[in-house]
């Protein structure tokens, strides 16, 4: 059984905006969300976004929230990916992503993965095992692990 698009995961984030897929849409794939998720979705809610509206004062878009994993492969996924079990985000704000990103690291935001993909900043969270990685997306399609220092020196 699927969540219903109407469940509120926290205060500002609906299943329907989380689950939402303009590609999933275009290759007819039905991403809505199993029940099983739901836990992880709503940490993910409560833990990352709502605390991200205040700590960056401006709206964040949610690119890519749960992905169903025909969806996953079809945007060339990693198959362990923490976007398959809603527990991970794909995150828009309304300013620029490089100084988001700085923000996000100097905070006290506790998350799994921080990456700086370019256009946007990938947030993952896992209750209670939250590893606290810093990556950065190479042009080649690699991962670079980065200390806090080394992320708050990033240019553009």
């Amino acid at each position: 059984m699927n969540v219903s698009p109407d469940w509120k995961l926290s205060a500002n984030l609906t299943v329907a905006t989380f689950t939402h897929s303009n590609k999933a849409i275009a290759n007819g794939i039905d991403n809505s969300m199993p029940d099983a998720y739901l836990e992880f979705a709503t940490d993910w809610a409560t833990n990352i976004y709502e605390p991200l509206l205040p700590l960056l004062g401006v709206s964040v878009h949610i690119d890519s929230g749960y992905r169903d994993p025909k969806l996953n492969q079809l945007v060339k996924g990693v198959s362990t990916s923490q976007h398959c079990n809603g527990q991970a985000g794909d995150c828009v704000p309304a300013m620029n992503i490089l100084k988001a990103f700085k923000v996000i690291v100097s905070s006290g935001l506790a998350w799994d993965q921080c990456i700086f993909e370019g256009s946007w900043i990938h947030l993952s969270y896992l209750a209670g095992k939250n590893r606290h990685e810093i990556l950065k997306h190479n042009a080649d399609g690699s991962y670079t692990h980065l200390t806090k220092d080394q992320a708050l020196a990033l240019e553009n």
